[in-house]
């Protein structure tokens, strides 16, 4: 197919063949399996080997013509596709192809998985849905909000060394729930915003919205609109807590969010600490806050973002970006009955996919004929 590239500030120039639809990636995207392995659209996550200053896109025959003013434009975008593709042939040699991950999840079987929470999806990041239950369900996801609230915070780029002081603004008064950080505590932006993250701390979220250039109303304006740019078309944020039940999400969208959250060296650090101690008041001793994911203490895991949740109307809440068989995958789960359930969830996950893939490697062992001796 004859391609065109489109640049940044407008102009097109011709590809005679659309790399992208001979990718690991892009492949997996179309393809989908008939035991309940399906194809999910990420939405404009870009993968780390990804760029965003081109895009491809279908252009006419009688347009094809080149003037001299192209002639540069396509030098550029031909240097582009050098160097890149070297990246990225390295960074798909260094994890599993997304043929051979579609390939491992095809005899797994949905019908064997028993999960608790009333939405759940699980997929992996070549796009392929392992398991999905109500996922494009918006419902209220409670302190998941914290991602959204880190990734506007660091998106603008605000010092993260610069004090904060808890005020009277801060406290919940739509719930009433208590905090830790008293008033007139003062702590860096960078500590709230792990304390948010890490221990799902109220009154640290709040504080940080409210600092926001523009204020609480300008922080929220703003978590919509990356939102938007994320492709969570069906998700809508309140506060920058997650306290307002207006915080609602479907389990596709937040998947969209744990990917680009991935882009986030500090959310990674946060989301993943099993504690931290911080001084928020000079004449008292350090608060100790522990990571309200309890999985991050079992060592059968291997998780590189995390986010609990709770309020009545969202019920238990847990997003993970972990690993599946050495493929990255996100965990979203929804709506959980009993403090533990989202938990016991994901181990459930965890086991059905390690008892599939094992039982598919037995069979293929099984399957290879028997090498007669030589004479």
């Amino acid at each position: 197919m004859s391609l065109s590239l489109e640049t940044v500030d407008g102009r097109r120039v011709s590809s005679g063949r659309d790399r992208a639809t001979d990718s690991p990636l892009s492949s997996a995207y179309l393809r989908s399996g008939p035991t309940g392995i399906s194809s999910f659209n990420a939405g404009n996550y870009n993968p780390p080997w990804s760029r965003r200053d081109v895009r491809i896109c279908d252009r006419p025959k009688a347009e094809r013509s080149f003037t001299a003013m192209q002639v540069r434009p396509l030098v550029l975008v031909t240097l582009f596709f050098t160097l890149l593709l070297p990246a990225t042939d390295k960074v798909m040699a260094e994890s599993p192809s997304g043929d051979r991950a579609l390939r491992l999840w095809e005899k797994l079987d949905t019908r064997k998985l028993k999960l608790r929470s009333k939405a759940a999806l699980v997929v992996d990041q070549f796009g392929n849905t392992l398991y999905e239950r109500e996922a494009d369900q918006p419902m209220p996801i409670a302190s998941v909000t914290k991602l959204m609230t880190a990734m506007v915070i660091l998106d603008a780029g605000l010092p993260t060394d610069e004090k904060i002081e808890i005020t009277k603004a801060d406290r919940d008064m739509r719930r009433l729930t208590g905090s830790r950080l008293r008033l007139g505590s003062s702590l860096t932006r960078g500590e709230l915003l792990t304390l948010a993250l890490m221990a799902s701390e109220n009154r640290a979220a709040a504080a940080l919205g409210r600092t926001y250039p523009g204020g609480t109303s300008a922080f929220v304006d703003a978590m919509n609109r990356k939102a938007d740019e994320l492709g969570m078309h069906q998700s809508s944020f309140a506060d920058a807590a997650g306290l307002d039940a207006d915080n609602v999400a479907t389990a596709q969208d937040l998947a969209r969010m744990v990917f680009a959250a991935m882009q986030y060296p500090a959310i990674r650090d946060a989301t993943t600490r099993s504690r931290i101690d911080v001084r928020p008041l000079k004449k008292r001793g350090p608060l100790r806050y522990v990571n309200t994911n309890r999985l991050l203490r079992n060592g059968k895991w291997d998780i590189q973002v995390s986010k609990t949740g709770y309020i009545n109307e969202s019920g238990r809440c847990l997003v993970m970006h972990t690993q599946m068989n050495g493929t990255p995958t996100v965990m979203v789960l929804l709506n959980s009955f009993g403090k533990l359930t989202p938990f016991g969830d994901a181990n459930r996950v965890r086991k059905w996919v390690e008892k599939g893939v094992k039982s598919k490697v037995h069979q293929r062992a099984q399957a290879k004929p028997e090498r007669t001796p030589s004479t």
